[in-house]
């Protein structure tokens, strides 16, 4: 997946990206990965157990498991770190493994790029997408 720097997304990603519907490039990753930091342990867990399918965390309690994946997904590259981040955006992966409460659920109606995520998602994406714009 070959993206321009700063540019819109192409098409096919931000069409089936919510989050990322008229960011640059850099905004929308980084609002993606502000979403799965914001995310709660046990919600952050789930996704990672779906992007990175397999025996990771064979004989792991789940803080050492998070440990591990968090780590898996710091030490790629940044061309690896994008792709698995178009994945968790196209798939709609963290909306699925949000959970919000309904509280939460009112709160994002105002917020279209919110939709489905939990607070903390919510939040660490928007924290992430301004950084981004300021760097």
């Amino acid at each position: 997946l070959a993206l321009l720097a700063g540019s819109s997304l192409p098409a096919p990603v931000a069409a089936n990206c919510n989050l990322c519907q008229g960011l640059s490039e850099d905004a929308c990753f980084g609002a993606v990965r502000g979403g799965v930091n914001g995310m709660e342990e046990v919600s952050q867990l789930a996704l990672f157990e779906h992007v990175f399918a397999g025996d990771i965390c064979d004989g792991m309690d789940n803080d050492t498991c998070l440990v591990q994946m968090s780590d898996i997904l710091a030490s790629m590259s940044t061309a690896q770190e994008r792709e698995t981040l178009v994945k968790i955006c196209d798939e709609d992966l963290l909306v699925e493994y949000s959970y919000e409460d309904s509280e939460s659920s009112e709160a994002n109606k105002r917020c279209s790029m919110c939709d489905g995520l939990s607070d903390s998602s919510c939040l660490g994406s928007i924290d992430s997408m301004l950084a981004s714009l300021t760097t």
